[in-house]
């Protein structure tokens, strides 16, 4: 969603699922550094019927749909979520049942 020029999607097929700058990550996403996102910033972790979003410690925290999130607690990720990754990157959350 924000920057409007990152084109970014990623097809979640296991737990945890961790996204970040850093390769390793099940996702990098392709910013820079002075985004705001860390190298390993969130892991999505399906628990119980639920997808929900932990923040790993990252330097400028997370946000879904603009409320930030505790580090280091698994926090719900609603279909249709914004997530936030620092300051400035927002991806929008599609969750789709297979």
């Amino acid at each position: 969603a924000e920057p409007a020029t990152l084109t970014f999607r990623a097809e979640v097929k296991k737990t945890p699922f961790t996204l970040g700058r850093k390769v390793g990550c099940d996702a990098v996403i392709p910013v820079e550094a002075t985004s705001g996102v860390s190298g390993q910033h969130v892991s999505l972790v399906y628990i119980g019927d639920q997808w929900m979003v932990l923040d790993e410690g990252s330097t400028y925290g997370s946000l879904v749909d603009g409320v930030e999130i505790p580090k280091g607690k698994p926090t719900p990720l609603p279909d249709g979520a914004l997530l936030g990754l620092g300051p400035r990157v927002k991806l929008k959350v599609r969750i789709k049942s297979s």
